[in-house]
């Protein structure tokens, strides 16, 4: 942190975007030379298992919670609804891809916000509703969400989905 504050800091570079790992490169190579392949192996490694971690548990995440909503999805197996995924991740992620190729002003900060924005909020979104249909319909009656706790619960998930409102308006 002293090293980056005083290489980065003085002159007031903020490490922002595509330019972030470069900037951390500035400051890994001034601490010493023979940290720099370490520290790109280390980037590859790190984006490599954001990536595949990242697919593996939205996949996963989202079949779970889909199985137990939808029977057309419990009949699936997970092997063959994991290369549904793929195929919807290719379709739309390559022509992104494509665009921050091209396009400079495309951020791909931007790109990883909308992706998490879908797997993160939208998911939690998911489970909140799969959570409050099931504690209605599969529980016995005494596990039931009492009146209070399906009022909260819906109300929770209507907060959750306020940012959504406010993203496409």
């Amino acid at each position: 942190m002293i090293a980056g504050y005083v290489l980065l800091g003085e002159n007031e570079v903020l490490p922002s975007d595509t330019k972030l790992v470069q900037n951390q490169l500035i400051i890994f190579t001034y601490l010493a030379d023979w940290l720099k392949p370490l520290f790109q192996i280390s980037v590859v490694f790190a984006l490599f298992g954001t990536v595949y971690a990242g697919f593996e548990a939205a996949t996963r995440m989202l079949y779970e919670t889909s199985k137990n909503l939808s029977k057309k999805v419990r009949d699936f197996e997970y092997k063959r609804f994991m290369l549904y995924i793929l195929i919807y991740i290719l379709v739309t992620s390559v022509p992104l891809a494509i665009k921050m190729a091209i396009d400079p002003n495309f951020s791909v900060l931007t790109f990883l916000s909308i992706t998490l924005l879908f797997i993160g909020v939208i998911g939690v979104i998911i489970y909140g509703i799969g959570v409050i249909i099931l504690s209605q319909t599969v529980l016995p009656k005494n596990y039931k969400l009492r009146p209070i706790g399906l009022i909260l619960s819906i109300i929770a998930v209507i907060f959750m989905c306020i940012p959504l409102i406010f993203l496409f308006t």
